[in-house]
């Protein structure tokens, strides 16, 4: 468990299968599971995150789960990985997801001791790209046509910060 200002990060349990569904199955959030190349059946679904690292996000003090952390294509020789971030439509702009950002790269730096951490998103997605513009991360790559979503292929933008601009940027998030 990793606790944030607001949020608490939880490992995956099959027990918030039927969240993951709801978000799977309502077609809202499918940005998120874009990469799943074919629909899921409800058992599969519950057991998908358990395949990847993959932590859902609480309310702090409130056990209500409101959205999903993926830490995936660890390469350890570069120390390097892919975070995406899902946030449920009723809890965005509620200042959830930077602290969730911050709190899952402040333990993939620190405990885990990685170097760099990159996250993809679908180019056009502003509200994501905004809240990783303000958590200080860089563009750094477009991979043009890279991902099939809403029957076209879209680019995925790819945005990365590193440990030592993390730990200068966040020295004091913890303090206040």
């Amino acid at each position: 468990m990793f606790n944030g200002k607001l949020i608490t990060l939880v490992p995956y349990q099959q027990d918030f299968g039927s969240f993951i569904a709801k978000w799977y199955y309502s077609g809202k959030y499918d940005r998120f599971f874009r990469h799943i190349n074919r629909p899921l059946s409800y058992g599969e679904l519950v057991n998908f995150p358990s395949t990847i690292n993959c932590l859902v996000m609480m309310i702090t003090h409130e056990e209500k789960i409101v959205g999903m952390i993926t830490i995936v294509d660890y390469k350890p020789q570069s120390r390097v990985c892919k975070v995406g971030i899902m946030l449920d439509k009723d809890a965005q702009n509620k200042g959830f997801a930077p602290d969730a950002t911050i709190t899952v790269v402040d333990y993939i730096f620190n405990a885990l001791n990685l170097r760099k951490i990159v996250f993809a998103i679908v180019e056009g997605d502003k509200r994501t790209e905004e809240v990783l513009k303000k958590g200080g991360l860089t563009r750094e790559a477009t991979l043009v046509a890279e991902v099939y979503y809403h029957g076209s292929y879209k680019s995925e933008v790819h945005y990365s910060i590193f440990k030592d601009q993390f730990n200068s940027l966040y020295k004091d998030y913890w303090r206040t």
